[in-house]
């Protein structure tokens, strides 16, 4: 694969949640019958939650016709999803914005960090 493949993110992306859900997994298996602090617990679910969400929400973005040729970043933190680039007007952004929210697991999406591209005059 190409790595300036815009699906590179969403690869490594994959690849962090694997590690995240593995380690929930290894610690579990290493507490040897002792049963792991609920917070604990909570906290590697909600990470996987937000990788999960975070991934899901790259591949819509990615996958639609609107978004082509732009770049968005996601982070999400507890369900939040955080938006931010460029986008060619507030049409797509408001129609990115109908993507994530249609996504699982999504509480509120922030499009503040999205702007609409200035077109240069010829």
């Amino acid at each position: 694969m190409n790595p300036q493949s815009p699906a590179t993110p969403v690869r490594y992306t994959l690849i962090a949640a694997a590690v995240a859900f593995g380690l929930g997994i290894t610690t579990s298996a290493n507490a040897a019958g002792k049963a792991p602090a609920p917070q604990a617990h909570s906290d590697s679910v909600r990470v996987v939650s937000d990788i999960w969400i975070t991934t899901k929400v790259k591949s819509d973005i990615l996958g639609d016709s609107v978004s082509k040729g732009f770049h968005v970043s996601v982070a999400t933190t507890h369900g939040v999803v955080v938006l931010k680039g460029l986008l060619a007007n507030q049409d797509a952004i408001d129609h990115v914005r109908d993507i994530v929210e249609k996504v699982d697991g999504v509480k509120s999406v922030d499009t503040s960090g999205l702007t609409v591209t200035v077109a240069k005059a010829s």
